[in-house]
């Protein structure tokens, strides 16, 4: 069915089998279309083929959806309340949780927004004490993850790399030349000359992650607006929104699974709790390899997130959007770099009036 009839239709709450007040609130991602209705989220996935994913038909769909409901059973226990089939209404309109189906989706149950880690932190009502509940429920989720055969192929040096390396392939197209210029080419030359120095120069310490049990089946976009505390006290945390649709980017290495929660913790301006996380991790887990791959791991998420935000703004065409997209994905082609480069300390001097505030700023 047409996209502007899907959102049409499920904008009218008689759409819905549940009674709830006010508007139905959409939600737009790359992928996805979120429908928020009263207590109840809908997430229908877009008939989208973006390399890394295949969306493009309704069985494929209905099969993804049913694997995301399976899979985030696991961290958000309660949340995810099935696959729903979403049919046409006599008279016009559509109905969700009837067949026959015209389209499916993820039913869930609709998590408060203020206790989102990302809202928790913007408020500054974070702290270490409740790092260390999420240090707990992912330390808990990955030790009794599966991993062995099926699995641990997914943290081979060859299977590292070619996640790694797909980051610099999809996102040439954002070059100067390309058919979307977004990105600096110099600064994504530099990043992927030290991805490839990384993936030759650790080959040995990656095959003994493999052998040491520390390649899991995961999360996969673990980052702070997918966790939230259910309690007031931080008692309960759910982890929700897994990748489902590849395991190769869902499977892999317990240090890239927390990499991107400290990475995105980096982005947010809280390098000290990113520290904290990755330190407590390793010592609740018994690993005190983790650093070694830390920062690499690091760099490979905030390229995520670059590539994201590219797409993002390649698919906009509202000028506004896509500029914000861009310096998002600027931000993050940064933030990768700094994982590559020292610390550095530079100093200013002149007259009053010279310049030095300006160029400070600059810098």
């Amino acid at each position: 069915m047409r996209s502007e009839d899907l959102v049409a239709g499920l904008r009218d709450a008689a759409a819905w089998p549940h009674a709830f007040s006010g508007p139905v609130e959409v939600r737009q991602t790359h992928i996805s279309w979120l429908f928020f209705a009263g207590p109840r989220v809908l997430k229908v996935k877009q008939p989208v083929d973006l390399g890394f994913l295949d969306y493009t038909t309704l069985e494929r769909r209905r099969e993804f959806c049913a694997e995301e409901v399976r899979l985030n059973r696991r961290l958000a226990p309660g949340v995810y309340l099935g696959v729903a089939p979403i049919a046409a209404a006599e008279g016009g309109g559509l109905l969700v949780g009837l067949e026959p189906a015209l389209e499916y989706g993820v039913l869930m149950r609709r998590l408060p927004e203020e206790r989102m880690l990302a809202s928790l932190l913007e408020r500054g009502e974070v702290d270490n004490a409740l790092l260390e509940a999420v240090v707990e429920v992912l330390v808990g989720f990955h030790a009794a993850a599966a991993t062995g055969p099926g699995v641990d192929e997914h943290g081979a040096p060859d299977a590292v790399a070619r996640n790694a390396l797909e980051n610099f392939e999809q996102t040439r197209r954002f070059l100067p030349g390309g058919d979307t210029p977004l990105l600096p080419a110099r600064l994504h030359a530099f990043l992927e000359q030290r991805a490839r120095a990384f993936l030759s120069e650790q080959r040995e310490l990656l095959e003994r992650r493999v052998a040491g049990g520390r390649i899991r089946d995961g999360h996969g976009d673990l980052h702070a607006g997918n966790v939230c505390f259910l309690d007031q006290d931080g008692g309960r945390v759910v982890a929700y929104d897994c990748i489902e649709f590849a395991p190769r980017l869902r499977c892999g290495d317990v240090a890239c699974d927390l990499a991107f929660l400290a990475m995105d913790l980096d982005a947010r301006g809280f390098r000290g709790f990113s520290g904290y996380l990755a330190r407590r991790y390793a010592e609740r887990a018994g690993d005190p390899g983790l650093g070694e791959l830390l920062g690499s791991y690091k760099g490979y998420r905030a390229l995520v997130r670059a590539k994201v935000a590219c797409l993002r703004a390649a698919g906009t065409g509202a000028e506004e959007e896509r500029a914000s997209a861009r310096l998002e994905a600027l931000r993050y082609l940064g933030l990768a770099a700094s994982y590559e480069l020292g610390p550095a300390l530079i100093l200013t001097c002149g007259l009053p009036a010279s310049g030095k505030t300006w160029a400070a700023r600059a810098v």
